[in-house]
Formats: C-alpha cells, structure tokens, sequence
C-alpha cells in the first residue's frame, strides 16, 4: 500500500508540474503576447545573446531548472524557438556553474580585481554601467570580508559565546 501511495504521489506531482508549466505558457502569451515575444527576440536574436541571457537568468534566479522549465514552456507556447531556447538553456547551466565558482573563490582575492576593473569600466567604457555594476560588487564582497574580519575575533571569545548558548538555549541556534 505505501509503494502505491508512493507512487501515485510522484504522479500527481510531476502532472501538476507539467500542468503547470502548460497553463503558464498560456498564460504567459495571452497576458503579455508580442511584447514579451519582441523582448524574448530581442535578448535571443543570436547565439551569444541567448547564451548572455541563460546565463544571467541563472545567476539571478539562482536556479537552472527554473530557467529551463520557462524555457519549455515558451517554446511550447510558440514565443521562442528551439534554436533560441537551447542558447538561454545552456547558458542558464554555465550559469549556475559560474554562480557555484564565484561563490567558492576566496573572496580577499577577487576584491581588489573587482573594485579596480570596476572603476576602469566606469571612466573608461562608453557604458559606465557594466562597470558600475562590477564596482558595486567588489564593494559588496569587501564589505562583507571587512565585517567577517572583525567580527570573528569577537565571536570566538568564551564570554559571547556564553551570551549567544543562553540567548538561544542551544549551540547550533546561536
């Protein structure tokens, strides 16, 4: 009885999945019609754009599945096409692969680059908002480096960790 449960669970599940991501398609193309298709050919009109645009959906959904199953459903719904579907789709992948690197990197090390190619952008570039953009993430990643710096002596003295256990009660809590 519990492996039919299992199952029939499983089931219902991935078919309010696929009903779903069918009834957003719809959705999707009812509400917004051509000018979500003009934006989605805009940023998928070549191969490099469809691979930027994978990618930078990845990073700030934080979620390939995410983008690809979004990517099914246009593609069903007829606003993207195959071709343009596949550059968002591998570029999502790279960009979760990026996401995972960048977050690994030791981040004293990627605070100066980031601060100076940021600020070079910014004078230099036609565009200065790329390098804004970069700019502000350096300033991010040395911020917290600078508060993970002083707090860590702090945090590692007997008398906050009494404070923080008594607070919460437990260690893992504090």
């Amino acid at each position: 009885m519990r492996i039919f449960l299992f199952a029939a669970s499983c089931v219902l599940n991935i078919s309010i999945f696929f009903l779903g991501l069918k009834l957003l398609g719809k959705t999707l193309t009812s509400i917004l019609g051509f000018r979500l298709r003009a934006l989605l050919t805009r940023f998928t009109s070549t191969k490099s754009t469809s691979l930027i645009s994978g990618i930078l959906s990845a990073v700030f959904v934080q979620s390939s599945s995410a983008v690809n199953s979004t990517m099914v459903v246009l593609v069903d719904s007829g606003v993207l096409s195959l071709r343009q579907a596949l550059g968002v789709m591998l570029g999502a992948n790279i960009g979760t692969t990026l996401t995972v690197q960048i977050v690994t990197l030791p981040v004293e090390k990627t605070v100066a680059p980031l601060l100076l190619g940021g600020l070079l952008l910014m004078y230099l570039a036609k565009r200065p908002n790329l390098g804004t953009a970069i700019f502000s993430l350096g300033a991010v990643f040395f911020g917290l480096t600078f508060t993970t710096g002083v707090l860590t002596p702090v945090l590692s003295t007997a008398r906050v960790q009494q404070v923080l256990l008594e607070l919460t009660g437990t260690p893992l809590r504090a």
